[in-house]
Formats: structure tokens, C-alpha cells, sequence
């Protein structure tokens, strides 16, 4: 197992707000609001936890550091004033627990709807129990309702949470936090997994030394909890660490009493991405009433991982792919501009007709390997959005003059006639050498394919809205079936001629139109010829 990269934290997370209803069931507890502890003898043998207070007040204060799970006021404290009930029902802690009269006088109409029942002082043990009983039952009713709210409330904001980045780190960050906060846990650690099944990807519960950490990943990924849960594939739950073989104890000083553990698994590749474990100091913290909540929090996480993880490959995938090109173009100019330096050197001594021969057809070959290596760069910063356009004013009449001395004896030496006839006014705002090399691969590319005889023409029109270029040839046209691609990357046509392109320079053309929000339409007649139309905003300074 290798650990490529470890991030030791440890997040020491807030407690519960006070007032909030927890949500984890806690033993019940009674409040007993009576000047007479005639009852709690009666409830304490029954086992309940009671806490016995004489007055409305006193049951405020009792009420900051308890939550009951039944009220029980004495009438005879509301007697003077009913209205105190209103009070204490406001108590933050108190909206949903219900509250039990005891006395013998009905409910009256002020109260009814703040109370939940009476149990006379007559009633037999039995009839007292049985109240309190139903008392409890409702309590738990309307705590489930709570928790299930708070559980829909968490698992929303956890949504948002969790899918307002697509930084893995900072969904890492808000997954230990928040999901720990929502099952109140002390302490988070999370592995997460690599394609081959490698951590790559750790953040413990402690500051640890590298080799520690490693150790430590190991070990618990092999026999501990998480082994279990990656195993099993689904949450496992130790509710008291000292008795459960599935804990390993790592450290004897570290103070965890029970503790959770989640796998995080990709459903689309059926491959885990990772496991977190959660840790609490009291043992029984983690019990099987959080497991529908864990396992929904486990369904969010799963998600937000997954995407975040492509996102990352993806962006690691360009980064290269970008270190790659540069690379690439480098390594190929600086041996061809080498070579056409030599080429040029040689034309400046004497030689036969043999040897200019062979200077002419090494610079072709030199001037075609840089145009490659132009497109390729140009269509690669294109396509990632970093074609970067110089805009100037520029007459039209001198891209002519540009295309001119670019095409013009490449298209005698194929014996075709090239026209260009492009107006000197009105001035446009475009990158003149961007829109001169779309011309000159349009051109280049109807060279390849117009048999000797032909013609090519380049025509221009500005309107006030739009500057309209086109490139009409003679050629053999292009096949119905070709167009929909001819401006894929490398693409080559199915109709066959003695020269083959690169595949680039179309690619380019369409990528430099589209970054001055322009368009590019083809208009083909197999063995009758192509046009070539640009439609380019005309834009001002």
C-alpha cells in the first residue's frame, strides 16, 4: 500500500446548540414541577430519572442544563395565575415536550392545547404509571418528528454544502466538518482511494509523522473498523469501544468511547472510493438510531465525492496534457529552425540544379512541418480557451497584400489562378494575422483539391453589422457525408487527391472564427467546387 499524499489534521468539532433537540435518544428523563415529592418515589422505582423542582422558575433554570422527556406541573402552582404555563412553554427547550397537569380541577379552556393530559391525584400506582407512560410515548412521537426534520434539514444543507465546489480539498474540508457535525462526532479521519485501489488521499485523526501515518493507515485498513465497512459495504457502528473487537486502539492515551464508520463507494464503477470513520468520547454516542441518517449522509458524500474526484483527474489530465504540448512544440522548433537556417545558408552558395533542388524541397518540407506545429499550438490554446486575439483596425486590402505573398506562388506552381479581390475602406477591428492564416488554410486547402486550370477566389463585403469573407474554388468538392466532420481534428476526407493535410488547418479556422464571435458556413457540389463563407461581427475600437 503506497501513501501518496497525507494530510494529518485533527477537527475538533462544535458541540450541539443548546436548546436543540439531540439526535441521538437519551434516557428519559421526568420533570417534576411540585412543591410534594409524593411522586418521585413512585417514578424513580419504575426507573425513570426524575428531577423534582418546587416552583415555575426553579423548572427554567432546570430546564439550560436538562432536556425531559416529560413535563409534570402541580396545579396548584398555576392556580394564581395560569398564564405562567405560556412561559415556560416558550422555553426553548420545552416546545414539543409534552406537559401533564396534576390535580384533580378539569383543564380549563385557557390551557387547553398548551397541556397533553391529567392524571388526577387519586389514581392508583397503576393509572399513574400508565399516564406517564402514554405521556413518554407521545414524547418519543414528537421527538422522531423533530429528529426526522432536523435530519431532512441537515441533509439539505449538507447538499449545499457539499456541491458548491468542485475542489476536491475544499469538499474534503466541508465533508469532515459538516458530516461530523451532523452526527455530533469529537473527532473525523478520512481515506480515500486511487483507481488501483491505493490511498491517495488521507486526513487523521492527529498530528502524526509521516511513517506514523502510514503505519497507522495500514494497520486500520487491514483489521480495523474500516476494514469492516469496506467488507461488509455498508455503515458500521461500535457503540462502546471497549467491548467491540472491531476497534483496534492505535494509542492507550486516546479517548474514544464509540465510533462510526462509513464506506464511500462509486456506484457507476462499482470501486470504493474511500471509508471515514467518526469518533466520540462517550461510549454509546454512535447507536443504530443514526444508521437511516449515516447512510443518507454516506449517499450525499458519495456523490459529492465522485465528482469532485473526476473533476480533479480531469483537471491533473489537462494540466499534463498542456506540459505535453508545450513540450512538444518546443522539442519540434528548435531542431526545425535549425534546419531551415541551414537550408538558408545554403542558398546563398553556388549550387547546380540538383543541389537547388533539394534546398527547395527541404524548405517546403521545413515551412510545412512549422505550419503543423503552428496548428497544432493554435488549435490546442483554442480549444482550451486561451486564444488570445490582437485586435487593430486594418484594412482589408492589406490582408490581401499578406494572403498574397503567402499563396500566390504556391497557387501558380499548382497552375491555378488566384484571385483576391478584398476592399481597401471601410476599416475593420479584427486580429489581422489570425483572420490572414484562416485564409491562407482555406486557400491551401482548395489548392489541394482544385486540378491544374482551376481557380480560387477570395472575395470580402463589410455591412455595418458584418464583415463577410469568402473563399470560392473550382475543386472536386466535398461528399455529403464528409461535412458534418471536416472540421474535426485530423479529420480527412473520403474523396482521395495526391495531397493529404494535416487535419489541423480547418480545425483552426473554425476555433479562430468562433473566438471573434463569428460563424463559418460550407457550401459544396462534389466535382463542381467549395465556398467558403465567414460571417465575423464587425466590431469597433
Amino acid at each position: 500500500m503506497s501513501l501518496k499524499r497525507s494530510l494529518s489534521v485533527g477537527l475538533n468539532l462544535p458541540s450541539a446548540q443548546p436548546g436543540r433537540q439531540p439526535l441521538i435518544p437519551h434516557t428519559p428523563y421526568i420533570l417534576l414541577i411540585t412543591p410534594s415529592d409524593a411522586l418521585t418515589k413512585l417514578l424513580e422505582a419504575q426507573g425513570f430519572r426524575v428531577t423534582l423542582v418546587s416552583s415555575l422558575e426553579a423548572a427554567q433554570r432546570a430546564a439550560n442544563t436538562i432536556i425531559p422527556d416529560l413535563v409534570v406541573i402541580d396545579q396548584q402552582l398555576l392556580a394564581a395565575d395560569p398564564s405562567r404555563l405560556f412561559e415556560l412553554r416558550k422555553h426553548p427547550a420545552l416546545p414539543f415536550i409534552p406537559i401533564i397537569l396534576w390535580g384533580d380541577q378539569p383543564i380549563s379552556a385557557e390551557l387547553v392545547g398548551i397541556v397533553d393530559g391529567l392524571l388526577r391525584r387519586q389514581a392508583d400506582a397503576a393509572e399513574v404509571i400508565n399516564q406517564i407512560y402514554l405521556g413518554l410515548n407521545l414524547s418519543q412521537t414528537r421527538r422522531d418528528l423533530v429528529q426526522q426534520s432536523q435530519h431532512v434539514e441537515l441533509l439539505y444543507e449538507v447538499s449545499k454544502a457539499l456541491h458548491r465546489s468542485l475542489d476536491l480539498e475544499q469538499v474534503l474540508q466541508q465533508t469532515l466538518q459538516l458530516i461530523s457535525a451532523a452526527l455530533r462526532a469529537s473527532k473525523a479521519s478520512m481515506f480515500l482511494f486511487d483507481p488501483a485501489g491505493q490511498v491517495w488521499r488521507t486526513f487523521l485523526l492527529r498530528d502524526l509523522t509521516q511513517a506514523a501515518a502510514t503505519a497507522a493507515v495500514k494497520q486500520v485498513l487491514e483489521d480495523g473498523l474500516a476494514a469492516h465497512a469496506l467488507r461488509e459495504g455498508c455503515v458500521q457502528i461500535v457503540a462502546d469501544t471497549r467491548r467491540d473487537p472491531r476497534w483496534r486502539t492505535l494509542d492507550p492515551d486516546e479517548d474514544i468511547g464509540s465510533a462510526l464508520a462509513l464506506p464511500l463507494r462509486d456506484h457507476q464503477s462499482e470501486r470504493y472510493l474511500g471509508v471515514m470513520i467518526l469518533v466520540h468520547p462517550a461510549p454509546h454516542h454512535f447507536t443504530e438510531t443514526i444508521r437511516p441518517l449515516a447512510a443518507a449522509l454516506t449517499e450525499q458524500l458519495e456523490v459529492a465525492l465522485s465528482n469532485a474526484t473526476v473533476h480533479t483527474r480531469l483537471r491533473q489530465a489537462e494540466e499534463s496534457r498542456e506540459a505535453f504540448i508545450q513540450m512538444l512544440t518546443h522539442d519540434l522548433r528548435a531542431p526545425l529552425a535549425g534546419m531551415i537556417s541551414c537550408f538558408d545558408a545554403l542558398l546563398t552558395t553556388k549550387l547546380d540544379s540538383d543541389g537547388q533542388l533539394f534546398v527547395d524541397l527541404g524548405l517546403q518540407a521545413g515551412s510545412a512541418q512549422q505550419r503543423l506545429i503552428d496548428d497544432l499550438l493554435d488549435v490546442y490554446r483554442a480549444e482550451t480557451g486561451a486564444m488570445v486575439l490582437h485586435r487593430a483596425k486594418v484594412s482589408l486590402a492589406a490582408m490581401r497584400v499578406a494572403v498574397q505573398e503567402q499563396m500566390g506562388a504556391r497557387a501558380v506552381d499548382s497552375g491555378l489562378q488566384l484571385i483576391i479581390d478584398l476592399p481597401a475602406e471601410p476599416l475593420v477591428w479584427l486580429d489581422e494575422h489570425k483572420i490572414v492564416r484562416v485564409l491562407a488554410n482555406l486557400i491551401s486547402n482548395s489548392i489541394k483539391w482544385t486540378e491544374r486550370g482551376g481557380s480560387i477566389t477570395v472575395t470580402g463585403t463589410v455591412t455595418p453589422s458584418t464583415v463577410v469573407l469568402q473563399v470560392a474554388d473550382t475543386g472536386v468538392g466535398i461528399a455529403p457525408e464528409d461535412r458534418p466532420h471536416i472540421f474535426d481534428r485530423f479529420y480527412q476526407g473520403r474523396i482521395r487527391g495526391s495531397a493529404r493535410g494535416t487535419g489541423l488547418g480547418l480545425t483552426f479556422c473554425l476555433l479562430a472564427v468562433q473566438a471573434h464571435s463569428g460563424k463559418i458556413d460550407i457550401d459544396s457540389t462534389v466535382g463542381m467546387g467549395t465556398t467558403v463563407t465567414l460571417q465575423l461581427p464587425r466590431e469597433e475600437d
